[in-house]
């Protein structure tokens, strides 16, 4: 039983900073794209919108829990 069964992978994991620079290599990707079809910039908004949202849930979330960052703490480190 030291393996995994069939189909069952252990989730492998990603350090956030590992996943924020590859959000930012999408977006870099995404403008190199939307030079080429500008009719794609209509996109662009909803996103930046998507990104504001989650931004927000995120911290109200994270006010919510007992041990959760102040908005201070919040606020040094850009969020």
């Amino acid at each position: 039983m030291g393996t995994p069964a069939r189909g069952k992978h252990r989730k492998r994991v990603v350090e956030t900073e590992d996943y924020i620079a590859m959000l930012h290599r999408m977006i870099e990707a995404l403008a190199r794209r939307l030079a080429d079809d500008p009719v794609g910039l209509m996109h662009v908004e909803p996103l930046r919108q998507h990104l504001r949202d989650a931004m927000n849930t995120t911290i109200a979330i994270n006010q919510e829990k007992p041990r959760g960052y102040s908005f201070g703490e919040l606020a040094k480190s850009g969020a």
